[in-house]
């Protein structure tokens, strides 16, 4: 057979035909493949935004309720400190039980947004949670205890909010 008879012959043609046909078919897949895959993608990507995107609202959440109530807890730590100074005969006064109120509902409400006191009397000194304002001595207690405590700390989590403010041993 020379080369005009197998261009000719319409089973050769039929044969070739349906060779290109799968080999087209063969690319459209691979292409479809390929086009999954960026949509699979692209799909993830999306879910990941909007995951970052919530985690970043609720990170925002949190410190501007941080930023809110380390500017409340010196007022929060006056009352406490004002309520130490009334004497036990003036207790049930009227304005003195309203000033009390109060200072429970501070202490509610900063529990309400995760807010927690910690004392620390009686610890080695650590000044990741404290701030040491005075040193005293005190040959019966060990070096670097807290031997009072000015004013407690207060963390939200992990993260300190403010430092326990505290007297600290010094042995000379």
């Amino acid at each position: 057979m020379n080369e005009e008879e197998k261009v000719e012959d319409p089973l050769s043609q039929e044969i070739i035909a349906e060779e290109e046909n799968k080999k087209k078919e063969e690319a459209i897949k691979e292409v479809n493949i390929d086009y999954k895959d960026m949509a699979l993608r692209a799909l993830a990507d999306l879910d990941n935004y909007k995951k970052r995107s919530e985690d970043d609202k609720q990170e925002f959440r949190k410190m501007a309720n941080f930023n809110v109530i380390s500017e409340f807890l010196d007022i929060y730590n006056n009352l406490k400190q004002a309520e130490s100074f009334i004497p036990e005969n003036q207790k049930e006064l009227g304005w003195v039980k309203g000033v009390i109120m109060i200072t429970t509902q501070f202490k509610e409400r900063f529990g309400q947004f995760g807010l927690e006191e910690f004392n620390v009397l009686g610890e080695v000194f650590d000044h990741n949670t404290m701030e040491a304002i005075s040193t005293d001595q005190d040959k019966s207690k060990k070096e670097d205890i807290v031997l009072r405590e000015i004013s407690p700390g207060f963390k939200m989590g992990d993260r300190i909010v403010q430092h326990a403010r505290v007297v600290v041993n010094k042995i000379k």
